[in-house]
């Protein structure tokens, strides 16, 4: 997470807010990364009072052992090109609740492997992500859905598959 304006690290932590006081399940959140508004969202979470439940791990180059104690990911951007997060999440069959920033809709199987939040408020975030929390069976299921769509579209054969189509598809 780079705390910027664009990620909008505050949406992220009323999302978090709203799951805290929806969910039937015992919820602690994590924020990974480092940027000019980390200090500011340090605060923030303070202000809304659930600063006991988000953990602000700064830098870190331990990402994937962090990922792997995840049950999902959010992801709050306002832009993006294509996030390799969500990708990144998904290969290690974490379901994904996204914004419809950039190329986010084109890294998951909507309804499957995460959901498509299309109008990014509080309410529709957190409900993304309560449907994921909530449900031990999805869970379960876009665990494996995941695991497959970034194999069949992001690995390194795949992409090689794409690229020769692009390049040598019309020529005989």
């Amino acid at each position: 997470f780079r705390f910027v304006e664009v990620k909008r690290p505050f949406l992220w932590l009323d999302v978090a807010k709203s799951v805290l006081e929806e969910s039937e399940n015992k919820v602690a959140f994590t924020m990974v990364g480092d940027g000019p508004l980390l200090e500011e969202s340090i605060q923030y979470s303070k202000k809304i009072g659930i600063d006991s439940d988000v953990t602000f791990m700064g830098y870190r180059d331990d990402v994937i052992e962090i990922l792997d104690t995840f049950d999902a990911f959010l992801l709050t951007s306002l832009i993006e090109g294509l996030p390799n997060v969500l990708i990144e999440a998904q290969a290690m069959g974490i379901p994904v609740a996204s914004t419809d920033a950039g190329g986010a809709r084109e890294t998951f199987v909507n309804g499957q492997s995460g959901f498509l939040v299309e109008d990014s408020t509080v309410e529709n975030l957190s409900n993304a992500v309560l449907r994921i929390i909530d449900d031990r069976s999805f869970q379960k299921s876009s665990s494996i859905v995941a695991k497959k769509h970034v194999r069949e579209c992001f690995s390194l054969g795949a992409m090689h598959t794409k690229l020769e189509e692009i390049l040598f598809g019309g020529i005989e």
